[in-house]
């Protein structure tokens, strides 16, 4: 478990771009609390806002979490057994999100 430590905004927006930089989209709360090498998700939270705030200070998508479960409906094989991560077949359908 995390110390309650202060951290600065300029830790908090680096290692929130490091994240997303890594995933390829913005990290979840889950993601963020599970990642020993971040602070809590209230930290951000309390510093810089929500995850909308976080993103348009970075200047990426803020791309819902729940949109890649919804990639799985669109999917040509049959999600209940494929055994793929949803964010792993997003990263590969870039076209997926940009068309419209």
């Amino acid at each position: 478990m995390r110390q309650n430590l202060a951290y600065s905004r300029k830790f908090l927006v680096e290692s929130y771009r490091q994240k997303a930089k890594e995933l390829g989209r913005p990290p979840t709360v889950k993601e963020i609390n599970l990642d020993p090498e971040m602070a809590s998700y209230w930290s951000y939270y309390r510093h810089i806002g929500l995850k909308e705030d976080i993103c348009n200070q970075l200047k990426i998508s803020n791309i819902p979490a729940t949109i890649y479960y919804l990639f799985c409906a669109d999917c040509l094989y049959d999600s209940s057994n494929c055994g793929r991560n949803p964010f792993d077949c997003a990263r590969e359908a870039e076209l997926y999100f940009t068309a419209r």
